[in-house]
């Protein structure tokens, strides 16, 4: 059983709407479209409404949504990334979920090692919906509504091998949390940074209501990818030069080992040919509690962190590093026409062009930011929990 309590709201007809559509609810007997056998066992009026029932937590979740309860703070009633920290069970469920999730995502890298930038990108357009000064849009796979844009026609393969999975996978794994794992394992399995990721996210019934992607798309140049950025709440100079950079060093790698792989005779004793991966032991991704945890990583509420040997995950041969930048700073000296539009537009920007040098020299201060960078925009707007639910 659990009780729940309408956080007091400045405004008192939110609180009568509230009690009036939870008395509608005890006189039916019950919650329309309860799955899990909710009952209400009694509720009391007064300044801020209360109400008691007998029904799963992740239940109570849903509904509070479904049904337009109000359970929610009013600072956070803008929040539209909502991340339900028991979605997947208890923590061995999680685990396992985590594990298959990544599995999937680490398989088809295998098999379709050009998917690796777009892995990067897809998360980093999803999130950038969201807006700092209204704390609305974030990480919410709303982004699969402009998958049909033409302009991110690169991302289609990656979004329907992700989709592919997602709709055979038995935990209901969302499309949010897929994109967000979607990054860090490609990070993961060319060497770079371990990223730690929230999961539980809930996805987006309908397209971004706030316009962004009228303006951003995986075609976008540097000004737009900026000032998404900016409006997001991060630095925008300083990230375009992070992401765009990990962008093309995946691409690369990605490029170089499908020629590898399509180069490479296959034996007629081994029809599936070498691995892409260098590996030994298990290909699972460890059990709860290890000490492999990433340095600074943060515990969030409800997460699970995983124990990875990620040397053993590794793409053979490649390496994250912020190489990138020394050539296009090598090429802006020596050949200027060479550049893409985009680099020529981000060493314009004299702060960009100032974080070039810097990683460029730097490669450590790349993967830090680049790490932080990600996780950071993959939490923002995210509302955890806002209802006061108790167990008896």
């Amino acid at each position: 059983r659990f009780e729940v309590r309408i956080i007091k709201s400045e405004s008192t007809e939110r609180v009568e709407d509230t009690s009036k559509a939870m008395e509608a609810f005890v006189v039916s007997g019950g919650f329309l479209g309860c799955r899990e056998g909710c009952r209400v066992v009694g509720r009391t009026a007064g300044r801020s409404a209360k109400m008691s029932m007998d029904c799963s937590r992740r239940e109570m979740l849903r509904l509070s949504g479904v049904l337009g309860l109000g359970l929610v703070a009013p600072n956070a009633a803008s929040a539209k990334v909502n991340v339900d920290i028991d979605r997947y069970g208890d923590k061995e469920m999680k685990v396992s979920t985590i594990n298959r999730l990544k599995q999937n995502l680490r398989t088809a890298l295998g098999d379709n090692p050009l998917l690796l930038p777009a892995f990067i990108m897809l998360p980093v357009l999803d999130a950038l919906s969201y807006d700092n000064s209204t704390t609305g849009g974030g990480l919410d796979g709303a982004f699969s509504y402009e998958i049909g844009n033409s302009d991110n026609a690169v991302l289609v393969d990656a979004y329907e091998t992700i989709n592919g999975y997602r709709k055979r996978s038995k935990e209901e794994v969302s499309t949010a949390d897929y994109f967000a794992f979607a990054g860090a394992v490609a990070s993961e399995v060319v060497g770079g940074p371990r990223i730690v990721i929230q999961i539980g996210r809930e996805d987006a019934q309908q397209k971004d209501p706030s316009g962004i992607y009228k303006t951003l798309s995986a075609s976008s140049g540097y000004q737009a990818f900026r000032d998404a950025l900016n409006r997001s709440g991060r630095d925008g100079a300083r990230d375009a030069v992070v992401f765009h950079t990990a962008i093309q060093t995946l691409a690369r790698i990605g490029e170089k080992r499908n020629e590898e792989l399509l180069a490479r005779a296959v034996d007629e004793d081994d029809p599936d040919g070498e691995s892409v991966f260098k590996e030994k032991g298990d290909l699972t991704y460890g059990a709860v509690g290890g000490t492999s945890q990433p340095a600074g990583a943060r515990k969030r509420r409800g997460a699970v962190l995983v124990d990875s040997q990620i040397s053993n995950l590794q793409i053979a041969g490649s390496k994250f590093d912020s190489s990138y930048l020394k050539e296009v700073l090598n090429a802006q000296k020596k050949n200027p026409d060479s550049l893409s539009q985009f680099d020529k537009d981000m060493l314009a920007d004299p702060t960009s062009a100032g974080w070039v040098a810097k990683y460029a020299s730097n490669s450590k201060a790349f993967i830090k930011d680049f790490a932080n960078g990600y996780e950071a925009l993959s939490l923002a707007g995210s509302r955890f929990e806002q209802a006061k639910i108790r167990d008896d």
